[in-house]
């Protein structure tokens, strides 16, 4: 069993991880904004980092469970993590 590649990376200085449960990217998804879904994805894992949900070394939720939790394509998902990448805001580790 492959671990989840994607871990959110705190600013310097940050308290270390604890193990917890794996958060949820959100209890309720409404996707009919004008903006793209992965797009909105993004924003909402932002939100969950300024939020204090995730932590420092937090595993994000996997790409094809946010996937089959919302009913998107896991490319959708996919696109959404990348440009987290993208944004040095997640690093992704082969696990």
């Amino acid at each position: 069993m492959r671990g989840n590649p994607w871990l959110w990376r705190a600013p310097a200085k940050a308290a270390p991880p604890q193990p917890q449960q794996q958060p949820r990217v959100t209890t309720e998804a409404q996707w009919g904004n004008s903006q793209p879904i992965y797009r909105q994805l993004r924003d909402r894992v932002v939100a969950m980092i300024l939020e204090g949900v995730l932590k420092e070394g937090d595993a994000l939720p996997s790409v094809r469970s946010v996937a089959a939790e919302f009913r998107l394509n896991p490319l959708t998902v996919l696109k959404g993590y990348q440009q987290l990448v993208d944004e040095q805001l997640v690093e992704k580790r082969r696990g």
